[in-house]
């Protein structure tokens, strides 16, 4: 296999059954530890509230934590939903964690698909995408350590003001954008962003999201020299029969998790016109909580034997993505699943795909 420049990260989030909260956290420490020793750029974080899938409601503090015992390592998240968040707030925490880390911030944004997470926030989901947008851009403003006015739909500052603390000297911030659908690259596009994706989605939609972005991003002039994201489903084992059996055994029961928290059954976004593609991408999740279903799944994931992972990574950086995010972590899974995937792709695949993971 040719080898390229990319990056590489790893997905950390609480997942293992039947464990106290406080225990997950302190899982998700050591799993950051050792995806600091083995090379990684980068530890992501999820953002979810009020059931079991992956409940991680504050990444922020995660990664300040993260900063004190690994201040190289790169943190970031999959992803920030701005619209629950007061965005001066956001800013300043960024400032914050910018001078507790020496490792770069690479902060993927998003809208949030939970109903419920909406719901119990006391925020309109109707007005997600727009809330997303003003809060991204106060942000943007605001790290710029310059005194500013901001009039907008929902936010007003009138009086001048100036972020405390400023960014730390010499921090990398990269702000990106999570896509579900061509229309939300089209938005991604028009904010200046690159993309944020996950595997969860066919390659077909995620080839028309990249072009879309593409074609969006031309006509507006603009260019980005940062890398594009994928976020992909990650099981490495000696063989194909081995991690096929094991994914057949935890995923639906990941799925499961996911479709208590999301509830698409009960159509949560009746009459929200921008989550109507949501509804379409859920509509086969039920059938992914039983096992019988679920193999059509896991064939199009990187799942597998070290050659396989690789060689079904190498298709994703086709479609354009040059930043692979290894997604170890579903809820229910055992953590030493997931570490045994961390450990093996730092091993056995990364070389087959790029010299560039960090420390070689």
């Amino acid at each position: 296999m040719t080898q390229r420049s990319i990056r590489i990260g790893a997905t950390a989030a609480p997942t293992t059954a039947g464990k106290a909260d406080h225990d997950l956290y302190r899982e998700v420490i050591d799993d950051c530890l050792l995806i600091d020793q083995l090379g990684y750029d980068t530890a992501w974080f999820v953002e979810h509230a009020f059931s079991d899938y992956l409940p991680h409601p504050s990444p922020l503090i995660t990664m300040s934590h993260i900063a004190a015992q690994a201040p190289e390592l790169g943190l970031a998240t999959a992803v920030l939903v701005l619209p629950w968040h007061n965005p001066l707030r956001v800013a300043g925490e960024l400032a914050m964690v910018s001078a507790l880390t020496r490792g770069p911030l690479l902060i993927g944004i998003g809208r949030g698909t939970a109903k419920s997470e909406y719901d119990n926030y006391n925020v309109d989901m109707s007005t997600a995408r727009a809330r997303m947008n003003e809060s991204y851009k106060i942000i943007d403003i605001a790290l710029r350590g310059e005194p500013f006015t901001y009039n907008g739909q929902f936010f007003k500052y009138d009086k001048p003001l100036r972020l405390r603390p400023s960014v730390a000297p010499g921090s990398r911030i990269q702000f990106y954008g999570a896509i579900g659908s061509p229309g939300g690259a089209e938005n991604v596009a028009e904010l200046g962003l690159p993309l944020l994706c996950q595997s969860q989605f066919p390659d077909r939609l995620l080839s028309k999201i990249h072009d879309t972005w593409v074609a969006r991003s031309r006509e507006l002039g603009r260019t980005c020299d940062a890398p594009n994201v994928i976020q992909v489903r990650t099981l490495i084992k000696d063989t194909d029969e081995e991690a096929f059996a094991l994914a057949k055994e935890w995923y639906p029961r990941g799925f499961a998790a996911q479709h208590a928290h999301y509830v698409p059954d009960a159509n949560p976004w009746q009459g929200i016109d921008e989550y109507q593609s949501f509804v379409r991408a859920f509509e086969g999740l039920a059938k992914l909580k039983d096992p019988a279903n679920i193999m059509p799944f896991i064939e199009t994931q990187a799942v597998g034997s070290p050659q396989r992972v690789a060689r079904r990574l190498q298709e994703y950086l086709a479609l354009g993505f040059d930043y692979l995010v290894i997604h170890a972590t579903f809820p229910e899974f055992p953590q030493d699943i997931r570490r045994e995937t961390y450990t093996r792709f730092a091993k056995q695949v990364a070389p087959l795909l790029s010299d560039s993971m960090r420390g070689r």
